[in-house]
């Protein structure tokens, strides 16, 4: 408002104006007082508003003076490039492509220490395990008071055990269940503070074979 808009409120109308507007003690001010404060509170605030709206220009201004400093820095790599590769001549790299380029090279040349010592894979002493295997399985056999005849070949990390004898279907249980077990205690046997795993593989009278031609056979039925 300006200064002829609150000359003709009422005084009672000024005060209430200037209590609103924070102007301590309004009610004992005269309303010539309470104009001239008005106004200049009013002046003040416009002043504070041209000052922020070209501000705001300005800053408006550089962000657009950036962006386009920015698109012809582009513009231009790009045509020089372009006219570097139809002439025949590669583009220049820059010194960041540099020197990822020279690491990259320096690393794949370069064979790390894990590459160059590589630790030759221990292999189990044969006569060992054999000998660990036939003490565990005659001591089992004589507690169960069988005559089992023990057969063993070992290739490969691979401890193949072939069981003959009376009765060989104890040692092979419902479904194998039995030879199963007796082949995991073995393996646990062999295996006990070695550094290289021997496979064990326990059979006896072909079973594992014949089982196998079942479930075959069986499944192609299904």
């Amino acid at each position: 408002m300006n200064r002829e808009q609150y000359e003709s409120l009422k005084a009672a109308d000024i005060k209430a104006i200037a209590k609103t507007r924070g102007i301590k003690y309004a009610q004992s001010k005269k309303k010539e007082e309470l104009i001239d404060l008005m106004v200049a509170m009013d002046e003040e605030e416009e002043s504070k508003e041209e000052s922020t709206s070209e501000e705001a220009g300005t800053e408006k201004y550089e962000e657009s003076s950036e962006a386009a400093v920015s698109e012809n820095s582009e513009a231009e790599q790009e045509t020089e490039e372009k006219t570097e590769k139809e002439s025949g001549k590669e583009p220049e790299k820059t010194e960041k492509e540099e020197k990822d380029g020279k690491e990259e090279k320096k690393n794949t040349s370069a064979p790390s220490a894990e590459e160059k010592v590589k630790p030759a894979r221990e292999s189990a002493d044969p006569e060992e395990v054999m000998k660990r295997s036939e003490e565990f399985l005659s001591g089992m056999f004589k507690s169960m008071d069988m005559e089992v005849n023990i057969n063993q070949k070992f290739e490969d990390d691979v401890l193949s055990i072939d069981l003959t004898g009376e009765d060989m279907g104890v040692l092979i249980g419902k479904r194998g269940q039995t030879l199963d077990s007796i082949q995991y205690l073995v393996s646990l046997v062999v295996n006990r503070g070695n550094a290289a795993y021997v496979r064990v593989k326990v059979d006896t009278e072909n079973y594992r074979e014949r089982r196998k031609a079942t479930l075959e056979n069986l499944a192609k039925n299904i």
